[in-house]
């Protein structure tokens, strides 16, 4: 029989190098007043993060410890006294120190309704390092998934998910809270070989980012707002040609050979 509990403590040290979009020092004008530029003088981040796992059948609960060095954070707005115009660009933080805690497990209300959650707190730690006068800040935080999946008769069946997030920071903006609803029907058909699904995202078009920036120590009093939303609605037909009776034959080839005796 399975052990249905386990425990499990993990640790890491990574590396994180700053994309070619984070270096390449090209400016993209958003309006007459605002910039967007690369920075060639960027640092790597280096992190250690130290996680706790506890799992029981199906419930899962993490706490979590990162520390980063050097943490690359995008968009970091910077005036010019002179001009009065906002550069955004990637700019290193001093440090960033994040402690989370997440868990997981679904719940089944009857044998037709599942729901499936994940929750997650957060509270970050952070200081800046490219103002003359540099802060620390802080931030708490949630975040929520939850997919419910409803049986019905006639092999239909509908999902309805959504996610939450609260108010969150990427370096010294602030982005205010967001979430989006998404819902879709779908009809298995031909024993199961076939299904056809309905579906429409982001019902209430509320995954917008909005962010706002005020640092007055740096003359940084600014809000921004990110359209980057997928609101649709598609229907998709899935059709799978194959025998189920026939068992799947893995093949092996020489190229993936001589890529094994490369790796080990």
């Amino acid at each position: 029989m399975q052990n249905e509990k386990s425990i499990g403590f993990s640790y890491a040290r990574r590396i994180t190098r700053p994309t070619f979009n984070d270096l390449a020092p090209f400016v993209f004008f958003v309006d007459p007043n605002t910039f967007l530029s690369g920075n060639p003088d960027l640092k790597p981040a280096i992190s250690d993060a130290l996680k706790l796992d506890y799992t029981f059948k199906q419930w899962l609960i993490s706490l979590q410890y990162s520390y980063t060095k050097d943490e690359i954070a995008a968009f970091q707005p910077e005036i010019d006294q002179n001009s009065n115009e906002q550069t955004l660009s990637t700019q290193n933080l001093s440090y960033f120190r994040s402690y989370v805690i997440n868990t997981s497990f679904p719940i089944l209300f009857v044998p037709w309704w599942e729901l499936r959650s994940n929750f997650s707190g957060k509270y970050q730690v952070f200081r800046t390092s490219h103002l003359n006068d540099n802060p620390t800040l802080n931030n708490y935080g949630i975040t929520a998934n939850l997919i419910n999946t409803i049986d019905l008769p006639r092999n239909f069946s509908i999902e309805v998910s959504g996610y939450y997030q609260s108010r969150s920071v990427w370096g010294i903006m602030q982005f205010e809270p967001m979430g989006s609803v998404n819902a879709g029907i779908q009809k298995r058909i031909a024993d199961g070989r076939g299904s056809l699904r309905l579906s429409a995202d982001d019902i209430f078009r509320t995954s917008l980012w909005r962010s706002k920036t005020n640092v007055p120590s740096a003359n940084l009093d600014s809000q921004l707002f990110y359209d980057f939303s997928s609101r649709n609605v598609k229907m998709t037909f899935t059709w799978n040609f194959g025998n189920s009776k026939v068992k799947s034959v893995n093949v092996s080839t020489g190229s993936e050979e001589e890529q094994g005796r490369v790796t080990n």
